[in-house]
């Protein structure tokens, strides 16, 4: 299962799959390393992990969507 990293609280990760459902997922399972917009992978044994071909493939898709949207703007905000 792809999930979307949204936001990292305190004790949980916030995120979204495919269907914009919601999932939380205890921090503590997760990377140290894991970053807000991650994409990761829950995988049967329930251990998780950073897909980082797909974080990529999304991150790309994101700007070629921000380009559409505001050209070349320098107003646009990344992390």
């Amino acid at each position: 299962m792809f999930l979307y990293i949204d936001s990292i609280g305190d004790q949980y990760l916030t995120c979204e799959d495919n269907y914009g459902e919601l999932h939380y997922v205890e921090k503590i399972k997760a990377p140290k390393n894991i970053k807000e917009g991650d994409v990761i992978v829950i995988n049967k044994d329930q251990s998780i992990r950073i897909d980082i071909q797909e974080t990529n493939k999304r991150k790309k898709e994101i700007r070629e969507i921000e380009k559409r949207l505001f050209g070349n703007s320098k107003w646009i905000y990344r992390s």
